[in-house]
């Protein structure tokens, strides 16, 4: 375990998380809707070394000695990739997403992530992150990072991700422009990676 003192602005976030009635106020939620075939297993195991890789997927917070206090669990293993079926359609989407954010807090799960399964080939990843240690750039970074993760774990007898597959957000999650500096790979998901509103209108 690493300890750190937070930032001025983590700490905001820790106290405004603290004071605000709403939960879930201070997070950002992305959800992609993945087309194609994909395989779970793979995926999971791309977002475990991506948390391995970076300090903030492994950070919590708590108050220490009238400060605020940034914990950094080098050991612990990564947050399992949830699957769940699900219909297809946005309320889904959206219960989804209301859930995955609910359980999030900056003293225990500051992210986490979930996999829903609409059918043998259409499924929508789902990640929340709180606002202290996420922001809209990180989201960019994300979209680069499962690309190359997923595609380094290729089985030459399965298809690949992408180009193999179709990313796109559902009609109701419209993603920000791609990067032009990123793979085209990494511009599916980056570019599909889109933000999830706080009360998203179901259809």
């Amino acid at each position: 375990m690493k300890t750190t003192q937070a930032s001025q602005v983590e700490a905001q976030f820790f106290l405004a998380d603290e004071l605000h009635p709403t939960p879930a106020i201070n997070t950002i939620t992305h959800a992609v809707r993945i087309k194609g075939p994909l395989v779970p297993d793979r995926l999971a195991r791309a977002m475990a070394g991506i948390c391995r890789r970076h300090d903030v997927l492994r950070s919590r917070f708590a108050p220490a000695d009238g400060a605020i206090t940034r914990l950094i669990d080098t050991d612990a293993p990564p947050p399992a990739l949830a699957l769940h079926d699900a219909p297809e359609h946005d309320a889904a989407i959206a219960t989804a997403c209301e859930s995955l954010r609910q359980g999030l807090s900056p003293e225990s799960a500051a992210w986490g992530m979930v996999l829903l399964r609409h059918g043998p080939q259409d499924h929508t990843f789902i990640f929340s992150a709180h606002r202290i240690i996420w922001d809209e750039s990180s989201t960019r970074i994300l979209g680069q990072d499962i690309t190359q993760a997923y595609r380094a774990d290729a089985d030459p007898d399965q298809v690949e991700l992408p180009p193999g597959t179709d990313v796109r957000t559902t009609a109701s999650l419209e993603g920000p422009p791609a990067d032009d500096h990123l793979s085209p790979g990494a511009r599916h998901w980056a570019a599909a990676l889109a933000d999830v509103p706080l009360c998203m209108d179901s259809h």
